[in-house]
């Protein structure tokens, strides 16, 4: 009995590495794809109003348009058993890859969401191996953090409201209007801002060290300095009282010879 028990738990033990797996891979193959208007309802949050739910497809796809930047909004219903922050993850290789772009994801059961941001591939600066990572077409990363502070702002969603849901993604669009938008100096300025900000931060840093280094060998060579003033004996002379007195001269002719 036991040794059939413990062949019967040798068989099951690589299931248990297996099955996860595989359940991860098939969630990846159920990604469902990118949606055309740019909102995936899963939550059906829409399904009794559809003019609202094409209006906002509408309005992101004009800023979309504008910006260059890939925007994908997606109502989850619940995500009992499952992370959010998993799901977004799996969503957001799958659409938007390597390239630049934004996912918000709004769980409307809870109010919960989730704002992922693709920063894209990083820039390369010529020359400037110190400088910072930049990414081309990328939202600045103080817009992303403003933004995400003003939808935290407008509170937790109650259950199935469309026009809390609408403020959240309205909240999204205008900063990247903002940012990003026509009129707006968009990531090459912020990109060029920062390399400058960046190369007066070095310019100041190495200004400060020659400065510190000039004053450093100032007080090493004040140190070492040393003043010798010559032993001098001050005595009366001939009788003066400060040194002084009167000196005789006294000539002496040539020696006699005899």
């Amino acid at each position: 009995m036991k040794r059939w028990l413990k062949g019967l738990l040798l068989r099951l033990l690589p299931w248990v590495w297996i099955l996860p797996l595989a359940a991860q891979v098939g969630r990846v193959n159920s990604v469902p794809p990118a949606p055309a208007g740019g909102v995936l309802d899963d939550a059906r949050l829409f399904t009794t109003s559809p003019g609202r739910l094409r209006a906002m497809e509408e309005r992101i796809q004009r800023v979309s348009a504008s910006s260059g930047m890939p925007i994908y909004v997606v109502f989850f219903d619940s995500l009992i058993g499952r992370r959010m922050g998993d799901e977004v993850q799996l969503l957001r290789d799958a659409w938007l890859g390597d390239g630049t772009g934004v996912l918000l994801a709004i769980e409307t059961g809870n109010g919960q969401y989730w704002l992922n941001w693709a920063d894209g591939q990083p820039v390369q600066v010529e020359g400037q191996a110190a400088v910072p990572v930049v990414h081309k077409g990328a939202m600045p990363p103080q817009e992303q953090l403003l933004i995400d502070q003003q939808i935290e702002d407008l509170g937790r969603m109650p259950t199935g409201s469309m026009d809390h849901a609408e403020r959240m993604v309205e909240v999204l669009l205008k900063g990247i209007e903002r940012s990003m938008g026509p009129g707006s100096k968009g990531s090459s300025a912020s990109t060029g801002a920062i390399l400058v900000i960046t190369l007066a931060g070095m310019a100041m840093l190495l200004l400060a060290g020659l400065l510190l280094v000039k004053r450093a060998r100032s007080v090493e060579r004040r140190t070492k300095e040393k003043f010798r003033f010559p032993q001098v004996k001050v005595r009366r002379r001939l009788g003066g009282r400060y040194s002084g007195g009167r000196v005789r001269e006294m000539s002496f002719g040539a020696s006699s010879s005899e």
